[in-house]
């Protein structure tokens, strides 16, 4: 109460006024039910359990004061997801350029907001916003719940909100290191540091700590020792270990064998094997096509060699025995229906296989084996010239397999 009768004279020494109507009293890590009333100006001012302050919702139960926070900014995104969706009846379904756009203007400034003040150390917390991202991209890409969650960020160029949230808190980091020695958030800064030396499990900076070692396998030096170069190194090794993660993701799953290490060229002839990139296919403006296309290379479709990984395990063939329904000579994949299988003329496959092969240096072909047929897609992949030809290749071959009787038990 002192403390309030001295706010009282120093508003009135500086001619300035105080709101007590704006004012709550919130006790951190206790109960308030037993403690005295406090009064402003002869108004008391209440006990609350939560409270938005600068636009972070805090609270004085649990264990984490940002858990609010967390749920409230979840939904927010979650809000402008389904607001942008909902446009679908009237301007038609997004395509992956406009839903990139839209994600970054309208989703991610609500799945980073404050992340460099409540720095992920709760995976719980965490966890409600990447469902709202890989949501959304999902919806975009038109993939299923069952596709990899890596595709999701290695073939739109997106980040992952969790590294994204931590290159943000360090960048802030960088921008304190840089305040005079005087200002608030340096000071307080510095406390962080010294509470994270005294109990390495408390604090902003004991988070940053821990989440720079485990996400990045760096160790951030004490507050003192911190330079430019190392909040550069910083960064540097977040965006090292997030390419690995994924990289490493995508080859340890079989699902990824026609993307992965995708060669990519761009406008001045230059190849090269980026981990995250807006690919190709998805600028293809025909969504149908485009669509058809994705769910084949993602391995997202209702093809026999997918179908039947999800049957039990025991009763699961080899993947070299689930046989083409049309052919029934060999396993029913992407490339096999594409660029193998002998379709009927009136699906005019045969044109369009004959004019990528063409363009890939295989003239006069209109079917190659399948031992050639994974290196034909990849190959079409790689240019902007091929692509288009391609999606509609995967359309007609994809389209015809879709009417053919399902034999699958």
């Amino acid at each position: 109460q002192r403390k309030f009768r001295y706010v009282e004279k120093w508003t009135g020494s500086n001619l300035m006024e105080s709101n007590p109507r704006k004012c709550k009293v919130m006790v951190i890590g206790g109960s308030h039910e037993n403690e005295p009333l406090f009064e402003l100006f002869g108004t008391v001012i209440p006990f609350t359990d939560s409270y938005k302050y600068v636009g972070v919702q805090i609270q004085s139960k649990g264990k984490n004061i940002f858990r609010l926070h967390y749920e409230n900014k979840a939904q927010a995104a979650r809000v402008a997801a389904m607001a942008a969706f909902s446009l679908n009846s009237i301007v038609g379904p997004i395509d992956p350029l406009t839903g990139r756009k839209l994600y970054l203007a309208q989703i991610d400034p609500h799945l980073t907001a404050a992340c460099d003040v409540c720095v992920d150390t709760e995976q719980s917390h965490l966890r409600m916003l990447e469902r709202v991202q890989e949501t959304f991209i999902r919806r975009f890409l038109g993939l299923s719940d069952k596709s990899l969650t890596a595709f999701l960020f290695s073939e739109t160029g997106l980040w992952p909100i969790a590294y994204r949230r931590l290159t943000l808190a360090v960048r802030y980091l960088g921008y304190i290191i840089d305040l005079p020695d005087a200002h608030l958030a340096k000071r307080a800064t510095k406390e962080s540091d010294l509470l994270a030396r005294q109990n390495c499990a408390r604090g902003w900076y004991a988070g940053l700590i821990r989440l720079l070692k485990d996400r990045a396998n760096f160790a951030l030096p004490a507050f003192g020792s911190l330079s430019p170069q190392i909040i550069t190194d910083a960064l540097s090794s977040i965006r090292k270990t997030m390419l690995r993660t994924l990289r490493q993701r995508l080859d340890n799953s079989p699902k990824a064998y026609l993307v992965r290490d995708t060669q990519v060229e761009d406008e001045h002839g230059r190849v090269s094997k980026p981990v995250i990139y807006l690919r190709h296919y998805l600028t293809i403006i025909r969504r149908s096509h485009r669509l058809a296309l994705t769910k084949l290379l993602l391995s997202d479709h209702s093809l026999a060699s997918e179908r039947m990984r999800w049957l039990e395990k025991d009763k699961r063939p080899p993947r070299n025995l689930r046989l083409c329904r049309n052919c029934g000579n060999s396993a029913e994949t992407p490339e096999h229906i594409m660029f193998s299988c002998k379709l009927p003329q009136n699906t005019g496959a045969g044109k369009l296989r004959s004019a990528i092969l063409t363009m890939l240096g295989k003239k006069g072909a209109s079917q190659i084996p399948d031992s050639e047929a994974t290196t034909a897609v990849r190959s079409a992949l790689r240019s902007q010239h091929t692509v288009a030809t391609l999606a509609e290749l995967a359309y007609t071959s994809y389209t015809y397999f879709n009417k053919l009787q399902d034999d699958i038990e």
